[in-house]
Formats: C-alpha cells, sequence, structure tokens
C-alpha cells in the first residue's frame, strides 16, 4: 500500500521561462533547484566550450520524508526502515541528494556539489538537477539555490597549454605516505582535495576515489604493488575507468613534496606526471590545483 501510494505521488514541473545567454566574465546567473522536480532546470547559462565556469549552491533539500535534510553536497542521507536506498542514481557513485549538471539536452551528467570549478570541453545550455532515482522524485523536498559565473575565457592561457579534448572517465587511489608528516590520513586527505580539482579541471570525470586498504584486501595486493603501472592498470580496468590517478606526499627534511602520476589503463602507460614541493604542508591545499591543471593539459 505504501508502495502505491508512493507512485501516486506526482513530480514538480517548472512552469517558468528562462531566458538563455552567454554570460559576460564575472557576470553571475542564479536559479532555485527543486527536489521535487524530475524535469532538468535550466540555467539560463548558455555554456561557451573553452571557458572557465564556477558553480556554488546552498539550501537543503530531502530524497524522502523520512531520509533526514542534505546539502547540494548529497551528505547525511537517514537510511532506515523509511527511507529506502533504492539505488540506481543517474550518476552512479554518487549520492542520491548530489547537485548534477549537463550541458545541452543529451550532455553527460556531472556532479556539482556545493562548489565546483570547470573548463567547459562542450558548447550548450546548462542545466541542474538532483541526483536521485528516475522514479523516485515525487517524495522529495526542499530545493538549492545555485549561482553560476564565468570566471575565465582563456584569454590569458599561454600557447603551449590547451586541455585535453576527451573527457577522461577516471579513478583517484588514495595517495600513499612516506617520511613523518604529523598528519593522520594524510594520504586520504590529500587525495579528495586532487579529486575535487581534478573535477574542477573540467578535463576529468571522476567515478570514485578508491582506498589503499580495499586495494591491499580486494586484490591481495603489498604496499609495493600500489606503485606498479601494470597492476594499478589492470585494477583501473575492473572498475571500467579509462584512467586513474595515483600519487603520494613525501617529507624529507624540511622538504615536503606531492606527486602525481595518470596512467592509462588501457596502455599501462604513464600519460603524464606533475608534482609540488613546499616547506609547510599548510600550503598544499592552495598547490592542488596546479596539479590538476598539469594532468588536464597537453
Amino acid at each position: 500500500m505504501l508502495f502505491m501510494l508512493y507512485a501516486c505521488a506526482t513530480t514538480l514541473q517548472y512552469n517558468d521561462t528562462t531566458s538563455e545567454s552567454e554570460l559576460e566574465l564575472n557576470q553571475k546567473v542564479q536559479v532555485n533547484v527543486y527536489g521535487k522536480a524530475k524535469q532538468w532546470k535550466n540555467s539560463g547559462v548558455i555554456i561557451q566550450k573553452g571557458f572557465k565556469y564556477h558553480v556554488s549552491a546552498k539550501g537543503k533539500w530531502s530524497v524522502g520524508t523520512y531520509c533526514g535534510w542534505q546539502g547540494p553536497d548529497g551528505g547525511g542521507i537517514q537510511w532506515g526502515p523509511l527511507c529506502w536506498n533504492v539505488g540506481s542514481t543517474p550518476l552512479v557513485g554518487w549520492s542520491a541528494a548530489t547537485l548534477t549538471a549537463k550541458i545541452g539536452d543529451h550532455g553527460d551528467i556531472f556532479a556539482i556539489g556545493e562548489d565546483l570549478t570547470f573548463h567547459a570541453q562542450e558548447n550548450g545550455t546548462l542545466y541542474f538537477r538532483m541526483n536521485d532515482n528516475e522514479d523516485w522524485f515525487h517524495d522529495n523536498d526542499g530545493a538549492v539555490s545555485v549561482t553560476t559565473s564565468l570566471i575565465d575565457t582563456g584569454s590569458e592561457r599561454t600557447e603551449d597549454q590547451h586541455y585535453r579534448t576527451k573527457i577522461l572517465k577516471t579513478a583517484v587511489v588514495e595517495f600513499t605516505e612516506h617520511g613523518n608528516l604529523d598528519v593522520p590520513d594524510a594520504g586520504r586527505i590529500v587525495a579528495d582535495w586532487m579529486t575535487s580539482a581534478l573535477n574542477r579541471s573540467g578535463a576529468f570525470e571522476i567515478y570514485e576515489r578508491l582506498s589503499l586498504d580495499k586495494l591491499i584486501d580486494e586484490y591481495n595486493l603489498q604496499m609495493s604493488g600500489i606503485t606498479d603501472v601494470k597492476k594499478i592498470a589492470e585494477i583501473g580496468k575492473i572498475h571500467g575507468v579509462e584512467a586513474i590517478v595515483t600519487g603520494s606526499i613525501s617529507k624529507f627534511a624540511d622538504t615536503i613534496s606531492v606527486t602525481v602520476k595518470l596512467i592509462d589503463t588501457k596502455t599501462s602507460k604513464i600519460i603524464d606526471t606533475a608534482d609540488i614541493k613546499t616547506n609547510s604542508i599548510d600550503a598544499i591545499p592552495s598547490e592542488i590545483d596546479k596539479l590538476a591543471i598539469a594532468l588536464a593539459t597537453d
């Protein structure tokens, strides 16, 4: 009976007419995206290939009456007897409550969460929606306010700096740690930062972050196997991704270095590498984007 009542419920339809336009530099456009709307919300922004955009979101919505309230990052769903995890979200690997987007009517869906900066790889209208199962929008509630702005037209990019033309389906492996970093879970934390930075670059579609413990347990690897390019590429194939990003954070004397590798899972070859060095671990967050951009450019 409960299922029948849910099945009879209706979703929300947007009845406003949103005008679309290309943004001027630093111009901002805000729209409200409703959790109960299965329909994609037109942002009013026409995305231009090669330009850099920033999207931020705030507010609360819910994937169900008894599921609690979530932010646009999708965290905090209270699964239970009256809040069913039906799975099958459009963007696999992301929470049902995550704010997602697509460019054009038939563009690939990608995660926005609370904040995303990306380089556009195609032209088209930008749309937003909750990442809920297609059949379960009727019991959703709440809304998030989403602001889109144009922050770079690429005019200051150097002639030899070109973003990859193909967006790679990528997994990030938790970074290994070397030396006395005095920060618990430093490898996991930096890998999380790297995941966000790769998403912001617009050149990667991040499917998941893989933990070292999980890889060691599931694939009977030793720590030395984590650095074996062929083994990591094979694991990437199993997870259905085109590329794997691995990395390490090391401290030697007063120097802390973060090194990353981009591995092609098909050829088992290293596509690119990048590194940063600093004397303070507190400086790493502000330097992570440099690593992502280095991997994102040819």
